[in-house]
């Protein structure tokens, strides 16, 4: 709660104590996660590891970023948290996937490389969600649908966040006592 009440002298007029939410309410539901009367989704943004590509491959994966943000036509938010991920976990799933000798000792490389660069204390692991709002859930799903379709067709990794996870992400990137917000309005 803020008061705001001066100490004045005796007599003199004081304003009422004035108090406000400290982040707006966020309610999840059957339909999703609505905050502040807006229905709010979003997608979890794979990492692009810029420094782990050919200059080639760094210049189609970030104008396949760029086309992906010009197709939303509306304002969003882009959230960046600490990922708390196990580097030996991310990189055992992908190996599994990594077929021939040649390609498992390029693996290796990236692999070393990954290591060095999860474990630098000025650079630790995020997971990056790009979140919009919407007044209606059709309104949502055809914008998200729309992503999605863009997203295939340039490449860009984007996985569809879901209300429970969206709630459990608010819950944890505001602190007490801190003004914080989660949706697509800009402040």
């Amino acid at each position: 709660m803020i008061t705001l009440v001066h100490r004045a002298r005796p007599g003199a007029i004081t304003a009422a104590p004035v108090s406000r939410p400290t982040r707006p309410i966020a309610l999840v539901q059957e339909g999703g996660l609505m905050v502040e009367g807006r229905l709010v989704a979003g997608f979890e943004l794979a990492p692009l590891n810029l420094e782990l590509m050919a200059e080639v491959e760094r210049e189609a994966a970030l104008e396949s970023l760029a086309a992906f943000y010009d197709a939303i036509s509306r304002s969003f938010q882009l959230l960046s948290v600490p990922a708390q991920r196990n580097p030996e976990e991310h990189l055992a799933a992908m190996e599994e996937r990594v077929e021939g000798k040649r390609n498992l000792r390029a693996f290796a490389a990236y692999g070393a490389l990954y290591r060095e660069i999860a474990a630098a204390p000025r650079r630790p692991l995020r997971r990056t969600y790009l979140l919009l709002d919407a007044a209606s859930e059709p309104e949502l799903r055809r914008v998200l649908t729309s992503l999605t379709r863009v997203a295939e067709e340039r490449g860009v990794v984007a996985r569809e966040v879901g209300a429970d996870e969206l709630g459990t992400l608010w819950a944890t990137v505001g602190r007490s006592g801190a003004a914080h917000q989660i949706g697509a309005a800009l402040t």
